[in-house]
């Protein structure tokens, strides 16, 4: 705007005179100001006047001072038209919807280190139904070992989306080399389904990459296979001189 700021009278050249204009610096074709705060929209750093910047506030128009996200999906309660608990994706397909189908979900892709022992988690769709579980290894490196204790069996309790293993009855894994595995889950309900009746089964993978090098033991500490060969060399000439 060439004309002199003293006499400008729009300083934002939106066509709003800057008596009127609720963001005189800040251009916008109106003048709205959803919160009546005498502050437009356009350059309102709070735009529902609920003490939650515009940038933090997962619900910018709906008041909740609170943030409460009980789905998890980044939009709060207070705007959220939908439930849809997230377990590693808001995607439609993944999150647990207690209004679709039965369906299971093992907890997030994983990275861990070689004979890192790790929990096998379950969520589902319908919290606190008994729920039968079986987990496989559908994808592993050639050659590659690993371990899956306590596959099997039935989880009855969750707190609220995720199942509790009985004592003594947590699934884990773990893998002795190092590459790219997949585990599945495959979930049943115990009793039919009043909402989808005769739809009670799931199968569902998750990925897990184990980093580092070959050679660590059960309980996490290397032994570099080149020493071993050695020690077993030393103990069979020893045994020849013996």
């Amino acid at each position: 705007d060439p004309t002199n700021d003293l006499c400008d009278n729009d300083s934002d050249d939106d066509g709003i005179p800057d008596s009127f204009d609720r963001c005189a610096f800040v251009a916008s074709d109106n003048n709205d100001d959803s919160d009546g705060d005498f502050l437009g929209d356009a350059c309102d750093p709070d735009l529902d006047n609920d003490g939650v910047p515009n940038s933090l506030d997962n619900c910018t128009t709906t008041p909740n001072a609170n943030q409460l996200n009980a789905d998890r999906d980044g939009f709060g309660d207070s705007c959220d038209s939908s439930f849809c608990f997230v377990v590693d994706s808001p995607d439609s397909g993944r999150c647990l919807n207690p209004n679709s189908r039965f369906f299971g979900r093992p907890g997030p892709d994983m990275i861990i280190s070689v004979s890192e022992l790790v929990r096998l988690r379950i969520f589902t769709n319908r919290p606190g139904a008994p729920t039968q579980y079986a987990w496989r290894v559908t994808k592993s490196p050639e050659g590659g070992a690993y371990e899956v204790s306590n596959p099997t069996g039935m989880v009855r309790q969750s707190t609220p989306w995720e199942f509790h293993y009985d004592a003594d009855r947590e699934a884990t894994f773990v893998a002795r080399s190092p590459g790219e595995y997949e585990v599945e889950l495959q979930t049943t309900l115990v009793f039919d389904d009043v909402a989808y009746p005769g739809l009670t089964a799931d199968k569902q993978v998750m990925k897990i990459k184990v980093d580092g090098a070959v050679g660590c033991n059960s309980f996490g500490s290397s032994t570099p296979l080149a020493w071993m060969l050695l020690g077993g060399l030393a103990l069979l000439g020893w045994r020849r001189r013996s």
